[in-house]
């Protein structure tokens, strides 16, 4: 094992957030924390970032994205939908018709109750990047689409590719737990790791998010490993705590234990729209702001 243990006293939500090495704000970028939307019974988003590059690139990003309707999908055409979409559909605050942020809605399915499509790269970047930022996606309720949204929004986090393959982990013998990292990012874009014991988060009540977040910065999603990705987040976690350390692996590993005491109940996810699709949660409020216009 590699990289110095990190601890901390309560139990944790650690989120490690991925941006890459000369992306930088715009002046003006960090506006006031948008207004919590709760989950949506009647639409459920998933948005997966994927590269379409091998080597992974940075003009290879986009998102793909699902709408399913509990009630039948909108009865709009492909290119209404496209229209839509593109003026209601808003990434980290940012409008997708911004003039620094401009990315296309293309590919559009409408069928039965799920509308599927496309978000492209960023087109417009002053310097050649794109990002997620946050990776907070929300689509607004309106005209045709709103009374199949119950007349209401819904939010999303974006996956940016980054994999656990298994939230159990593997329990040593010395009552510690490990973890493995096995996909890195696709995009540019923040990565959100929720680490439970038993029903209690870790570090819950610190960081950067409401919930006990964390934030960090990686850079250049388009080289880092998985074991870069199991290094940050064990940087992430707060100096002088005494119940959990965290120590990385060269393999992409990250270990978790917890002064001698079995970590039988410790559990790994990457907190993204599949997760929160799974519990039925709200993305909540995250302390990193919006970006403007």
């Amino acid at each position: 094992m590699v990289g110095l243990p990190k601890r901390r006293r309560f139990a944790a939500l650690v989120f490690a957030a991925v941006l890459t090495l000369g992306l930088f704000l715009p002046l003006g970028a960090r506006v006031a924390l948008a207004t919590v939307v709760p989950w949506n019974s009647k639409v459920t988003v998933l948005a997966e970032g994927k590269n379409e590059d091998n080597p992974k690139s940075e003009g290879g990003q986009y998102i793909d994205v699902s709408m399913t309707f509990a009630e039948g999908a909108p009865q709009v055409s492909a290119a209404d939908a496209t229209t839509y979409l593109q003026n209601n559909v808003t990434i980290a605050g940012r409008s997708l018709n911004s003039p620094t942020y401009t990315r296309d809605i293309t590919n559009v399915n409408v069928s039965g109750n799920v509308i599927t499509f496309r978000i492209g790269k960023n087109r417009t970047s002053p310097n050649g990047k794109t990002a997620n930022y946050n990776g907070k996606l929300f689509i607004a309720a309106n005209g045709a689409f709103a009374g199949k949204m119950g007349d209401a929004p819904v939010e999303t986090l974006i996956g940016t590719g980054v994999a656990i393959d298994n939230p159990d982990g593997t329990l040593n013998t010395d009552g510690s737990k490990t973890f493995t990292i096995t996909h890195a990012a696709n995009n540019r874009g923040m990565v959100h790791v929720l680490i439970k014991d038993g029903e209690s988060a870790l570090f819950e009540g610190t960081g950067t998010f409401s919930n006990g977040g964390l934030t960090v910065h990686a850079h250049t999603f388009d080289s880092q490993t998985p074991a870069d990705f199991a290094q940050l987040i064990c940087n992430a976690v707060p100096e002088g705590s005494v119940d959990y350390t965290f120590t990385s692996g060269t393999d992409g590993s990250f270990t978790v234990s917890h002064d001698g005491q079995s970590c039988t109940n410790v559990k790994a996810y990457i907190y993204d729209g599949a997760f929160l699709n799974g519990i039925h949660g709200s993305v909540g409020d995250i302390t990193e702001p919006e970006m403007s216009n």
